[in-house]
């Protein structure tokens, strides 16, 4: 089981996986829910960038969160006012990702 998936766009999943963390590209087609689903099953933690978790249908999100498998959680989009979650602030901090 991986701690860590990412799911979202190539460019952001090359970043996570120099980090060593196990990334997942979203596909641009209307699967991406179920490709949401399968990186799910297998994590304790699902970081999704902010365009990918807008592309998928809201229940998807809602049912993953209830669920209480693997914890989602939407990065905020990479622009200059974007305050990051705690959780996700140290996360980056810790992966070297932000100072």
């Amino acid at each position: 089981m991986a701690a860590i998936v990412f799911f979202g766009g190539e460019a952001e999943a090359a970043g996570w996986r120099l980090a060593g963390v196990r990334a997942v590209v979203a596909p641009a087609a209307t699967r991406v829910g179920e490709a949401f689903e399968a990186a799910c099953a297998d994590a304790q933690l699902v970081l999704l960038d902010a365009a990918t978790a807008a592309r998928l249908p809201p229940t998807v999100l809602a049912t993953a969160r209830a669920a209480g498998r693997a914890l989602p959680c939407v990065l905020p989009a990479a622009t200059a006012d974007a305050v990051p979650d705690p959780v996700v602030g140290a996360a980056r901090r810790q992966l070297g990702m932000d100072e």
